[in-house]
């Protein structure tokens, strides 16, 4: 039976066309979804720091503190339990985008507290350390190809499959997260109605995103395998 290294060597054009394609729409969709929805102030009139703390607040989690990144300080992770830190063009909006947004950060942390998983509980570090061995894997890999030592260019071949496997595994993370965000912003009427099918879109795009960084993984690997 082939291995998945032989499936992407013989038919590396195709894949590397398809997830081309697949990489292409994914990020046309999510780009015209967020600028779509920009420029739509949310009826409530809420900015995205407010979404937040409303739903934080809704769900009693008082030990929680929402400031943007330029406001952040070391002081600030010692006052409270949980930080949520959302951009500064998020956290005064008042678009239907950033109230997205917003709750869909909220939505991770409720699902955090609410969960017995240790995986869910190790998201953020693992969503880092996949980051980390995605970029260390391009230096090694390098490193291989310049000194044509085949050993190298294959354990970085291996640490890009590793961090291309780490990011699928977090989808269903992040697809909980946004079905998190929506329930809490419909129960808590934080939306009306005609709001509901721009926020599902602008949640769903938000998950889409990983689907991007997966993707590429996939078109880098199938790429090294032609170059070989």
């Amino acid at each position: 039976m082939r291995t998945i290294f032989e499936f992407f060597y013989a038919n590396q054009i195709i894949v590397i066309l398809l997830v081309i394609l697949l990489s292409i729409y994914i990020k046309s969709t999510v780009k015209h979804d967020y600028k779509k929805y920009d420029n739509d102030k949310n009826s409530r009139n809420l900015t995205g720091a407010e979404i937040a703390r409303s739903i934080l607040h809704s769900n009693k989690m008082y030990n929680t503190k929402v400031i943007t990144k330029e406001t952040f300080s070391k002081n600030d992770s010692n006052e409270v339990e949980e930080i949520i830190v959302l951009p500064q063009k998020i956290y005064d909006s008042t678009s239907l985008t950033s109230v997205a947004l917003s709750a869909y950060e909220i939505g991770h942390l409720i699902n955090l507290n609410s969960s017995n998983s240790t995986f869910l509980k190790l998201r953020n570090k693992i969503m880092n350390f996949a980051f980390t061995i995605s970029n260390i894997s391009g230096i090694v890999i390098i490193i291989g190809y310049i000194v044509s030592i085949k050993v190298i260019f294959i354990i970085g071949i291996i640490l890009l499959c590793i961090g291309l496997i780490l990011q699928i595994l977090l989808l269903p993370v992040e697809i909980k997260a946004s079905n998190t965000a929506l329930v809490q912003l419909t129960n808590r009427g934080l939306i009306v109605p005609n709001e509901y099918k721009a926020i599902r879109n602008i949640l769903k795009a938000a998950t889409l995103v990983n689907v991007v960084d997966a993707a590429g993984a996939i078109t880098n690997i199938s790429k090294l395998f032609k170059r070989r």
